[in-house]
């Protein structure tokens, strides 16, 4: 079950202790749907190392983000936006306050453990899920460069701030193999 954008929405809404203006519930609303549906379509891919007993299993986890004010900082000011931390802190803050659930196959680990870092986060497709839900909520002068700072700023803080490990289900044997782990997706 993909991560709910209500429950993205509600963490980041409860993080916003400054004045950001009447409109940014709705812009929190939009990113809160943009990011759920882009981690449900794959946004974010993960690889690891897996050990255990030799087999066929499935990897399961939890992705962990650390609250790295610093990416989402930088991805503004690379778009020309200073000064916007007021309305980024609340986002990091809430979307490191969840726990991302993972999963993928272990085709040659069938029973142990796994770490990992996320491979990929795919910015173009968020940039366009955000640009499609600020449309879809009604948000208008929503300016290009604060779609694409959000989009950078969000795909930082998944590349760069996020521990993963679990657990390997499955098929057992004697044998003790140590095996990488590609395609973890966010379930």
């Amino acid at each position: 079950m993909p991560i709910s954008s209500r429950l993205i929405l509600a963490n980041i809404l409860s993080s916003n202790v400054s004045n950001t203006g009447q409109h940014y519930p709705l812009k929190m609303k939009s990113i809160s749907e943009a990011v759920s549906s882009w981690l449900s379509m794959g946004g974010v891919t993960l690889s690891g190392r897996g050990v255990g007993s030799g087999g066929i299993g499935t990897a399961t986890g939890v992705m962990n983000l650390l609250p790295d004010v610093t990416s989402m900082d930088l991805a503004f000011k690379a778009n020309g936006l200073f000064l916007a931390e007021k309305y980024y802190l609340p986002v990091v803050l809430g979307l490191s306050a969840l726990k991302y659930p993972v999963v993928g196959a272990s085709p040659i680990v069938g029973v142990g453990s796994w770490s990992g870092a996320v491979d990929m986060a795919m910015v173009g497709t968020l940039y366009i899920e955000i640009d499609l839900a600020m449309l879809k909520n009604g948000v208008s002068g929503f300016y290009k460069g604060e779609i694409s700072a959000w989009a950078m700023g969000i795909c930082s803080l998944f590349s760069t701030g996020s521990v993963v490990g679990g657990i390997i289900v499955g098929t057992s044997s004697p044998i003790s193999m140590d095996s990488p782990l590609t395609k973890i997706k966010v379930a």
